[in-house]
C-alpha cells in the first residue's frame, strides 16, 4: 500500500455511466446515477436518473426501491420538499423491500425531526479540485495545496487562486531502475514549512525516509532519522512548530504514533496512542484529538481526547456507529466527523467545550462517499479525497485443450460490488467462498472483513457471510477449501497486535477458530490447503537478527488444526519466496523465489520436500511476488507478470510455463488492464477465477466543501458560540 510508482486514473466508473446514458437497462442506469450523485457531485443529474428507473415499469421491485431511495437523498441534499414525498411513496408501495423501506422511514423520522415546517435550502457548495489525488494536503493559510507531481516524483505545490505550480524538491525520479518520490505531507500552523514522506525503490531493496523542507525552497530539505522505523509518515504539527505527531511501521511490522521534535537530525521520539484514523493537536498543545475503538480491537470507533502530560483518554463522540474524526471547524468550536449512523457515511458536527460532547450531534451533509480526510483552512474549506479504488471478482473463461483463457473477463455477481477478492470454489464446485469489505470505513483500502460462501447451484440463495470481529481482525484474505469440504481456512491480520494468523471456520456450523501462528517473530505469507484434507502449506518469513544478516523464507506444513509444523522448503540465503502453488494432484509445489529485487525463478519440486528445479526464470518491473495457478492438467504453471508497457496502460500478463522444465517457450495466454490475483480454477478446469484491480489502490478525487460554517448556523440551535 506504500510502495507506489504512478497513479492512474479510475475509468471503470465512466464506462458504466456512458453504456448507462446509451442503454435503457435499469441496473445501468442505477449505477450511473449513484456514480454522478456521488462522484460527480451532480444531484440534479443523479434526481433524473433515478426517476427514469422509479418509474421503468420492467425495472425489478428491488432496483426500483434503491432508486426512489436513492432520489429522495437527492432531493433532501438540494433541499427540496419532495424528499418527503419519495419517501412515503417508497414505504408505501415497495413493503416488501425491507432494507429501503427501514432506511426511507429513518430518513422520514429525521426529516419531520429536523425540519418540522419545511425543508431548507442547503448553504453548502461542493466542488471537485482538478488534476489532485489523495495524497494533496490544504495549507492552513488557504493560498497552497502541497501534493506529489507524478511525473517526476517531487513534492510541489499550487496556488490556490492561480493554479500556479512549483516544485519544492528536485531530486524526484519516476522508473529507470530507481524511483524516489514524495508521499503524505502535513503543513506546519504558520504554512511556511512541510514535513513528508519521501520512498526510495531501487533495485538494493525500498526504504523511506522523513523529511522536513520549507515552502521558500531556499534550503536543503532536513531529514529526520526515527530509530527503528521502516516508513514515517506526518500527521499534524503543534502550534509551536516545534513537533509532529507522526504514524511509524517499525521493524516488528507493528503501525506505531510518536511525537518527533523538529531540527534536530535524529529525532527525540515521544511515543503516543493515537488510534488508527485521523489524530491532531488541540490548540493547546498538550492534549490530541483522535478516533480509535474503544476496547484497541478491531470494533467501530469513537472519537477520544487524550492528555499527553497524563496520558489519559477521554471519550468525547461515543455512538454504536462508525465515529471518525475529520477535525475543528477553524474559528468555532464546532467538532466534525463522518459517521454512518444512518447507514452510509455522513457528516456530523458537535459543539466541543471544556473537552467534552456540549449538545447533540447535528447532520451536516448526507453522503461522503468513501472518503479520505485531508484538513482544513483557516476559512473554513474542507479538503477531502474519495477513493476508486475497487476490487471485484472476475471470471473468464479457459479452453483445456489449448490452455488458452478464451472469453473476456466478466465480473462474479454479488452485492458486494467492489468490495470483494480472492475467489475459491468447493472441491464438488458447488460454492465460491470469497473475501469481502463490509464494514463503513474507506481505510486501510483494500481491507476484507468477512468471509462470503455464495451456492453456484442456487445463485439466488442468500450466501453464507461471517465476521471475525471476536477475534479482532482488521483484514481477511485468500480463503482455501479443506479437500472434504467441510471447513474455510483464511489469512487474518489482528488490529492491535498486527499479528497475523490462520482461522478456520467450519461448514455449515460456523463454527470459528484460530489454528495457527507463526511464533518466535516469523511472519506469515501466503497458504493453501493440502488436498488430502489434513494439512495447510504456509509460507513463512524470519526477519533478519542484525546488521547484514539475510531473513530466512521458508514453506512448511501443518494439520488443518495448526500442529505438527513440518518444513518442506527452504529457500536459498537471501532469496525471499514471492508465492507458491499446488498442483491439481497435490503432488508438486511451484514456488516463486525472489533472486535480486526485479528477477524471478519458477521452482518446482515435491509437495512433501525434496529437490526443487528450476523451470523458468523472470523479471517482475514492479518488485512483486508474481501471482500463480496450476493449469487444470496440470502439465503447465500460469503465472501473472506485469507488462513491459504497465506505466502506460496498468497491463499484466498471465504466462504459461511447461512445469517440467521443457523446451517450448513461455507463452502469453490472458492479458487484462489491471492488477490481478488470486486465481483459483473451478473443478471442471473450464472457469478460471481471480481478483481483478483495474486502479491502483490511491486512485482517487480530490473535493472541497465550502460554507461550512453558515450551513452549521442553520442545522444548529442553539448555536456554538464562537470561543
Amino acid at each position: 500500500m506504500r510502495v507506489l510508482t504512478r497513479l492512474m486514473l479510475a475509468a471503470v466508473a465512466l464506462g458504466v455511466l456512458a453504456a448507462a446514458q446509451g442503454q435503457s437497462r435499469p441496473d445501468l442506469q442505477l449505477k450511473a446515477a449513484v456514480y454522478k450523485e456521488t462522484v460527480e457531485g451532480d444531484l440534479k443529474g443523479a434526481a433524473e436518473l433515478y426517476k427514469q428507473v422509479a418509474s421503468d415499469a420492467a425495472a425489478p421491485r428491488q432496483l426500483a426501491a434503491a432508486a426512489l431511495l436513492g432520489l429522495g437523498g437527492c432531493y433532501e441534499k438540494l433541499g427540496q420538499q419532495d424528499a418527503r414525498k419519495v419517501y412515503e411513496r417508497l414505504v408505501a408501495e415497495f413493503s416488501d423491500q425491507a432494507r429501503e423501506v427501514a432506511e426511507a422511514r429513518q430518513r422520514l423520522a429525521a426529516l419531520v425531526a429536523g425540519a418540522p415546517g419545511r425543508a431548507r435550502e442547503s448553504r453548502l457548495t461542493i466542488r471537485r479540485v482538478p488534476d489532485l489525488d489523495m495524497f494533496a494536503e490544504p495549507s492552513p493559510d488557504g493560498k497552497y495545496l502541497a501534493f506529489t507531481d507524478w511525473d517526476s516524483g517531487n513534492l510541489a505545490v499550487r496556488d490556490v487562486v492561480t493554479g500556479a505550480t512549483r516544485a519544492l524538491t528536485k531530486d524526484g525520479v519516476l522508473g529507470g531502475g530507481k524511483s524516489q518520490y514524495a508521499m503524505f505531507s502535513s503543513w506546519s500552523r504558520d504554512s511556511r514549512r512541510l514535513a513528508y514522506q519521501w520512498d526510495v525503490d531501487d533495485p538494493t531493496g525500498s526504504r523511506s525516509e522523513f523529511r522536513v523542507i520549507s515552502l521558500d525552497g531556499n534550503t536543503p530539505p532536513e531529514t529526520i532519522t526515527i530509530s527503528g522505523a521502516r516508513w514515517v509518515e506526518p500527521l499534524n504539527w503543534s502550534p509551536d512548530g516545534l513537533r509532529i505527531l507522526c504514524a511509524y511501521g517499525s521493524t516488528a511490522g507493528e503501525t506505531k504514533h510518536a511525537l518527533v521534535g523538529v531540527g534536530h537530525g535524529t529525532a527525540g521520539v515521544q511515543e503516543v496512542s493515537a488510534g488508527d484514523w485521523l489524530a491532531q493537536f488541540m490548540t493547546d498543545g498538550d492534549s490530541l484529538l483522535y478516533s480509535a475503538s474503544a476496547d484497541g480491537t478491531a470494533g467501530t470507533r469513537d472519537i477520544f481526547l487524550r492528555n499527553m502530560k497524563t496520558n489519559a483518554a477521554t471519550p468525547v463522540v461515543q455512538h454504536p456507529a462508525e465515529d471518525l474524526l475529520l477535525g475543528i471547524l477553524p474559528g468555532t468550536d464546532w467538532l466534525l466527523f463522518a459517521s454512518d449512523r444512518r447507514g452510509p457515511l455522513d457528516l456530523w458536527a458537535v459543539p466541543l467545550r471544556e473537552g467534552r460532547a456540549d449538545g447533540q450531534a447535528v447532520l451536516v451533509k448526507q453522503g461522503l462517499g468513501r472518503l479520505y480526510p485531508l484538513g482544513f483552512a483557516n476559512d473554513g474549506r474542507y479538503y477531502y479525497a474519495t477513493l476508486s479504488a475497487t476490487d471485484d471478482v472476475l471470471l473468464v473463461d479457459f479452453d483445456r485443450e489449448s490452455g488458452r483463457v478464451t472469453s473476456e473477463a466478466r465480473k462474479f455477481t454479488s452485492r458486494w460490488d467492489g468490495v470483494s477478492a480472492f475467489p475459491s470454489y468447493s472441491p464438488d464446485g458447488a460454492s465460491l467462498a470469497y473475501v469481502v469489505k463490509r464494514g463503513p470505513s474507506p481505510v486501510p483500502i483494500h481491507a476484507a472483513d468477512s468471509l462470503v460462501v455464495q451456492s453456484l447451484k442456487h445463485p439466488a440463495a442468500d450466501p453464507v457471510v461471517a465476521g471475525f470481529g471476536e477475534f479482532g481482525l482488521e483484514h481477511v484474505v485468500a480463503p482455501c477449501w479443506l479437500a472434504d469440504g467441510t471447513a474455510v481456512v483464511l489469512a487474518g491480520l489482528e488490529k492491535q497486535s498486527r499479528d497475523r494468523g490462520l482461522y478456520r471456520i467450519d461448514l455449515p456450523g460456523l463454527r470459528k477458530a484460530k489454528v495457527y501462528a507463526p511464533g518466535g517473530g516469523r511472519r506469515l505469507g501466503d497458504h493453501a490447503c493440502a488436498n488430502d484434507s489434513a494439512g495447510i502449506y504456509v509460507q513463512v518469513t524470519t526477519p533478519s537478527s542484525g546488521k547484514g544478516a539475510q531473513p530466512l523464507a521458508q514453506i512448511v506444513r501443518v494439520d488443518a488444526t495448526g500442529g505438527n509444523e513440518r518444513e518442506v522448503f527452504l529457500a536459498p540465503l537471501g532469496q525471499g519466496i514471492g508465492s507458491f502453488a499446488l498442483s491439481p494432484d497435490g503432488r508438486l509445489l511451484s514456488v516463486v523465489t525472489r533472486l535480486d529485487r526485479f528477477r524471478r525463478a519458477l521452482l518446482v519440486m515435491p509437495a512433501e520436500g525434496g529437490t526443487a528445479r528450476q523451470v523458468h526464470e523472470f523479471r517482475e518491473p514492479s518488485g512483486g511476488g508474481g501471482a500463480q495457478v496450476w493449469a487444470p492438467d496440470g502439465r503447465s504453471i500460469l503465472f501473472v507478470q506485469m507488462s513491459q508497457s504497465w506505466r502506460e496502460d496498468h497491463t499484466f500478463l498471465l504466462w504459461s510455463v511447461r512445469a517440467d522444465g521443457g523446451p517450448a517457450a513461455p507463452k502469453t495466454i490472458f492479458s487484462w488492464e489491471g492488477q490481478f490475483f488470486g486465481l483459483h480454477f473451478h473443478p471442471d478446469g473450464r472457469t478460471l477465477a481471480f481478483t481483478g484491480r483495474p486502479n491502483v489502490s490511491t486512485s482517487s478525487e480530490v473535493w472541497v466543501i465550502e460554507n461550512l460554517k453558515e450551513e452549521l448556523k442553520l442545522v444548529a440551535s442553539p448555536r456554538p458560540k464562537r470561543p
